[in-house]
């Protein structure tokens, strides 16, 4: 989408911060070739456990609450874990995190587009 964007004329730039969440092992693998014992593992410690050796939920929210905008009115196109830790923390800020994963939003729909504080 980015790159779509540049060549209609829009500035663009890549910031690692809005990364999607790192799945280690478990990257470009479908759910069905995971083992259930590692994803109960996960489910069982939402917020610290590192799925496939990668970044566990708490350092995802950290890196999106420290994000800002380069510039006011800008425009982000990220991946939905990033945007879902940084409204996680819009709506409930960063000292309530998530203990469960059934507490965690459901994705976007497709194209959908939200607006963030500055100020996560």
């Amino acid at each position: 989408m980015a790159r779509h964007l540049r060549r209609l004329g829009w500035r663009h730039v890549t910031d690692d911060a809005l990364l999607e969440a790192d799945f280690g092992s478990w990257d470009g693998q479908a759910w069905a070739h995971i083992a259930c014992e590692e994803v109960d593992a996960w489910v069982a410690d939402f917020l610290h456990h590192r799925p496939g050796g990668g970044e566990s939920l708490q350092q995802v929210l950290r890196r999106a609450a420290l994000w800002q905008p380069p510039e006011p009115g800008a425009s982000v196109v990220g991946h939905a874990g990033w945007m879902l830790a940084r409204r996680w923390l819009q709506t409930h800020g960063p000292d309530q995190p998530p203990t469960q994963a059934s507490q965690w939003p459901r994705p976007p729909a497709h194209g959908e587009a939200w607006l963030f504080n500055t100020a996560a």
